[in-house]
């Protein structure tokens, strides 16, 4: 069975869904008269994904069942291309280190995202650097890592207690 997926509002034939998560959820982008937009479908409801800001494109090009959506964007006063990520509405952007420090900057392309928050992507340009793929695994948040922590104290203090039974 196929099912036809058009943002409400975009051009005719300009809807491009681009990523999917196990709960149904859809990703993509779409142009209409305002330029080129992201977007996440949920159940049949569209809302548009834009990175805040002069944007001239933002594509959202993965989600995962978290529902952090990840993709590009480019800048309405020219540059390079930079990667993001949306969690609830938050948005941080991905720029591989160094990649703005090449003669005419390298584009960051953000592709897709797991449900451990790893991020997959492309950084290069037409130059003579090519393009090479990425992955960019997300640190630990220091509440996570004390917790941890405090956590793995606890047990080496029940064990020897347990020995010294």
């Amino acid at each position: 069975m196929f099912t036809q997926i058009d943002v409400p509002g975009a051009n005719t034939g300009n809807t491009n869904p681009l990523g999917i998560n196990n709960t149904g959820q859809i990703v993509g982008s779409f142009f209409n008269g305002t330029g080129i937009h992201g977007f996440l479908d949920t159940d049949g409801r569209f809302t548009t994904v834009d990175v805040p800001g002069n944007l001239y494109s933002t594509f959202a090009s993965g989600i995962n069942d978290r529902s952090q959506i990840v993709g590009s964007y480019y800048p309405a006063s020219g540059g390079i291309t930079k990667g993001f990520l949306d969690t609830d509405g938050i948005f941080t952007t991905i720029d591989v280190p160094g990649a703005s420090d090449v003669p005419g900057g390298r584009n960051t392309n953000v592709l897709g995202i797991n449900d451990n928050g790893e991020i997959v992507g492309v950084v290069g340009g037409v130059d003579v650097y090519g393009s090479h793929g990425f992955i960019a695994t997300p640190l630990p948040e220091p509440s996570r890592v004390a917790l941890l922590g405090i956590g793995v104290i606890g047990l080496g203090i029940l064990r020897q207690r347990g020995t010294q039974n």
